[in-house]
């Protein structure tokens, strides 16, 4: 997936669950830290990635998703259901 924004920061939001697997991120062409969408058991999460303090201005978020997962997860599944993009003041 890939999300041009103009902004300052940038929240994706889905479902960490018991059937979460992973993603690399790329943010302005640049890695950054990866999606890991496992969470244990009666928890639950919706803050799959996020990133703050960024310059204001145009910006491009890639995700790449990845065959594994954490050894605990039930499946491979990255879960985007909206992104919530902050300008600065």
């Amino acid at each position: 997936a890939t999300l041009r924004f103009t902004g300052a920061a940038l929240a994706v939001v889905g479902d960490i669950t018991p059937e979460g697997g992973r993603a690399d991120v790329y943010l302005d062409g640049q890695p950054a830290h990866g999606i890991d969408a496992y969470v244990g058991g009666r928890t639950h999460d919706n803050d799959v990635w996020h990133v703050y303090g960024l310059a204001q201005g145009p910006h491009t978020l890639r995700i790449v998703t990845r065959a594994d997962a954490d050894p605990r997860s039930k499946g491979t599944t990255i879960s985007i259901a909206e992104a919530v993009v902050y300008r600065a003041r």
